[in-house]
């Protein structure tokens, strides 16, 4: 039985894949710099909500729910898990990383901020010397996904 004071905790892990696929074919390069096709990510933005049922009001389509924003985190100088990758078109960066609900259902959406920069940039790590090129950066959305908490079946989720 919990103690009073003391909330459950459900944990999550999530999976990012950032792929650099090259220029859209619409793209209009206003610089006269044709090696800005790889890109660097530089920052991110999070927005995590938790989802609280509200058995009061049920509606037709399922169980109404109240959101809570948990937290937003808003690092746009401070890379992914410590990196600030650089990618060329075809490459990939791929991390995992999780976050604690009170509630076992949630949201997390955001972005990542990124910049074009030169093929010949290379990759680094926070606190590494680089050069912040503001002219070139850009937004990534990444749209809302759900965060559900395992029913103790699979394995995960409860502390």
């Amino acid at each position: 039985t919990p103690k009073p004071n003391i909330s459950i905790k459900h944990r999550f892990a999530y999976r990012i894949r950032i792929e650099n696929i090259g220029r859209d074919k619409d793209y209009r390069n206003t610089t006269d710099d044709d090696d800005l096709e790889a890109v660097q990510l530089l920052g991110r933005t999070w927005k995590i909500v938790e989802h609280e049922s509200n058995n009061e009001n049920e509606e037709s389509d399922g169980v109404d729910l109240k959101e809570k924003e948990v937290v937003t985190v808003d690092a746009p100088t401070g890379g992914a898990v410590g990196h600030l990758p650089v990618l060329k078109p075809g490459q990939i960066f791929e991390y995992m990383s999780g976050c604690e609900l009170t509630t076992p259902t949630g949201t997390m959406g955001g972005s990542f901020y990124m910049s074009r920069v030169s093929t010949q940039t290379k990759s680094c790590t926070i606190g590494d010397p680089m050069d912040m090129n503001m002219e070139h950066q850009f937004l990534m959305n990444v749209e809302p996904f759900a965060l559900i908490a395992d029913d103790g079946g699979g394995g995960g989720g409860d502390l």
